[in-house]
C-alpha cells in the first residue's frame, strides 16, 4: 500500500472544490507568492539519483527558502529553539546540502501526511471539510504494520483512490507554506493562524535540529489533539499555551524566559511549598521546581493535566503534584509559601465560578502570613467592564486585594506574540498578617500601565 504522501501526490484539477490553486514549477518565483512546488523524495523526477536533478535542485533551494521566511516571521532572539532552527537551516542554505535537507524534508512531509492529529492541528479546515482526509491517514498508519498481502486487502478497503480529497496532494504542503509566510495573524478565529504556525515550527525544530524530541512532541500534540476534540473550551486553538525549550515546545508564553522576565528568584527558597492556580499544561509549574522544595499545581482541563503528567515523566522531576479539579473546590489543610496566580483570578472559559473577593479571600487563607502571591492580570487596556479577561477595573479590584496583601513591586511585561496575546501587569504581593479592611491601595493602574522595569 503507498503512503498516504503517494495518495496525496495525484494531480490536482485547477477547479477543484478546495479552493487551491494550482502552481507553477518555476523555481525562481518568489517564496512568498507559494507559486513554486515543494518538493519531496516521493515527487523528484529521478527518486534512483543519489543527488536530485538540477531541476530538482532549483526547487529544493526554492522550498528551503520558503521554510526559512516562516521561521524568520516571528523572530524570537530569546528562544534556543527558534535560534538553533533558523541556523541549521541557513546552514543547509549557505552550503546548497540538499541532499541532506531532502531527506530531512520528506520524512517530516510523510510523517506529517500520516500522523492523523498533526493532520488535524495543522489543516483544521481541510480536516473539517472532509473528515476522511483523518480516518484515512489513520487506515495508513496502522496499514505499516501488516504484511504485504494484508495491506494490498486493507488499500481495496479504503475505496478508490480517486476520492476527492487525493486531490489535495502536495498542495496541502505548498498551502501551509504559503499561508505561514503571508496571513494575518489576525484573520480567523483567535490563535488559529498562531496554533497552525507553531505546530509547525516545532515538529521543525524536532525533526532539522534534536530529533530526539520527536517522541515527546507527538506525545503533547497528541493530547492536544484529543483536547481538540474532546474539550468544551481550549486556550490558544489547542496549541501549547506555556511552552519548555527542553520539550521541544515553543508555546504561547515560554516558561523559561517567563521566569527570566519576572525576576522572582529572590522569592523563592529551597524550602517553599508552592501553588499554582490554573497551572495549565504544567510547564511553568516544571519551571518552578527547581527552586522550591514542593510545587502542587491544580489544572481544571484534564488533557492539559495529561501533557503536564507527560512532561513531567520527560524531565524526571519529582517535586511537582499535578492536581486535577476546580479551585472553587479545592480543599487542603496544607498552607503554602508561595501562591502562583497568573491570570486566573477570573477565566476566560468562564470555568470560575467565584468573584474577586471570594478568590482572594480564598488565595489569602491558602497562603501563610508573609506569603508571596504572584499575579498576573488580564487585559488592563480593557473597558473595565467586569466581562471575564477585563482587568481595565483593575484599581477597583485592588482595592479589595491590598487590604488582604502589600504590594512589593510591579511591572508590564510585553506579549510573547503577535495578535491576540497581549501586555500583562505582573505584581509581587506579600499576605498581611491580618485582613485589613481600611488599607489603602498603592497601585496605580493609569501609571502601571506604563511601567515596564520594576
Amino acid at each position: 500500500m503507498g503512503s498516504l504522501l503517494d495518495f496525496f501526490s495525484k494531480p490536482k484539477h485547477p477547479s477543484d472544490e478546495n479552493g487551491i490553486a494550482p502552481t507553477s514549477s518555476s523555481a525562481q518565483a518568489d517564496p512568498r507568492s507559494g507559486s513554486e512546488r515543494v518538493v519531496t523524495a516521493q515527487s523528484l523526477k529521478d527518486p534512483q539519483r543519489g543527488e536530485p536533478a538540477d531541476s530538482d535542485r532549483a526547487a529544493l533551494q526554492g522550498t528551503l527558502r520558503r521554510l526559512i521566511l516562516v521561521v524568520e516571521r516571528f523572530p524570537r532572539e530569546y528562544d534556543v529553539m527558534y535560534c538553533a532552527l533558523l541556523d541549521m537551516l541557513r546552514t543547509l542554505e549557505r552550503q546548497d546540502n540538499m541532499t541532506s535537507f531532502l531527506e530531512v524534508w520528506s520524512a517530516l512531509v510523510s510523517d506529517i501526511l500520516t500522523t492523523p492529529q498533526w493532520l488535524d492541528l495543522l489543516f483544521p479546515e481541510q480536516t473539517a471539510a472532509d473528515p476522511t482526509l483523518v480516518s484515512r491517514a489513520r487506515a495508513l498508519q496502522y496499514g505499516r504494520h501488516l504484511p504485504i498481502q494484508a495491506t494490498s486487502a486493507e488499500s481495496a478497503n479504503l475505496g478508490p483512490i480517486e476520492h476527492p480529497a487525493s486531490r489535495l496532494s502536495n498542495r496541502l504542503i505548498e498551502q501551509l507554506l504559503r499561508d505561514l509566510a503571508t496571513d494575518d495573524p489576525d484573520h480567523g478565529p483567535p490563535f488559529l493562524f498562531l496554533s497552525r504556525f507553531y505546530f509547525f515550527r516545532d515538529i521543525l525544530f524536532g525533526y532539522f535540529v534534536d530529533v530526539s524530541l520527536k517522541p515527546i512532541q507527538r506525545a503533547i500534540f497528541h493530547q492536544c489533539y484529543l483536547q481538540r476534540h474532546n474539550w468544551r473550551h481550549s486556550y490558544a486553538a489547542d496549541y501549547p499555551y506555556q511552552g519548555m525549550e527542553r520539550l521541544g515546545v515553543s508555546g504561547i508564553k515560554p516558561s523559561d524566559e517567563r521566569f527570566a522576565r519576572y525576576d522572582i528568584a529572590e522569592y523563592l527558597r529551597p524550602s517553599d511549598k508552592l501553588l499554582d492556580i490554573g497551572s495549565n499544561n504544567g510547564l511553568w509549574a516544571l519551571s518552578l521546581a527547581a527552586s522550591v522544595g514542593h510545587v502542587d499545581a491544580l489544572e481544571f482541563n484534564p488533557y492539559l493535566v495529561a501533557i503536564a503528567n507527560i512532561a513531567k515523566e520527560h524531565i524526571g522531576t519529582d517535586n511537582v503534584s499535578f492536581i486535577p479539579g476546580d479551585f472553587v473546590d479545592f480543599d487542603t489543610e496544607e498552607k503554602y509559601d508561595v501562591l502562583c496566580s497568573l491570570a486566573n483570578h477570573c477565566t476566560i472559559d468562564g470555568n470560575l465560578s467565584m468573584g474577586f473577593e471570594q478568590y482572594v479571600a480564598k488565595v489569602f487563607s491558602l497562603l501563610k502570613p508573609g506569603g508571596i502571591l504572584l499575579f498576573e492580570s488580564h487585559n488592563v487596556f480593557g473597558p473595565g467592564s467586569g466581562r471575564p479577561g477585563d482587568d481595565g477595573d483593575l484599581d477597583a479590584k485592588f482595592d479589595i486585594a491590598e487590604r488582604y496583601f502589600s504590594v512589593l513591586k510591579y511591572k508590564m511585561t510585553p506579549a510573547y506574540v503577535p495578535a491576540f496575546d497581549i501586555d500583562k501587569l505582573f505584581v509581587v504581593m506579600r499576605r498581611r498578617e491580618q485582613y485589613e479592611p481600611t488599607a489603602t491601595r498603592t497601585l496605580s493602574l493609569s501609571e502601571a500601565k506604563t511601567r515596564y522595569e520594576y
